[in-house]
């Protein structure tokens, strides 16, 4: 999904990201595809909720996001 980002298919990425199982990860995916797009107040959002979806590791490197 990030390599999808990364070539600016940004509507692919984010029709993928609905098909994930965790929260955490499409809420991920969502807050990347908002930063590369230039909205920075969603992107932050997107983070934040994906923090909030998970502990541990994921927490504290998505933390690190916003």
């Amino acid at each position: 999904m990030h390599v999808l980002l990364e070539e600016g298919r940004f509507e692919e990425a984010k029709e993928r990201a609905d098909t994930l199982q965790k929260d955490w990860m499409n809420e991920s995916i969502l807050g990347r595809l908002y930063s590369l797009s230039g909205d920075a107040e969603a992107s932050r959002n997107h983070y934040i909720r994906a923090a909030q979806c998970c502990k541990g590791v994921q927490r504290y490197l998505l933390e690190g996001m916003y």
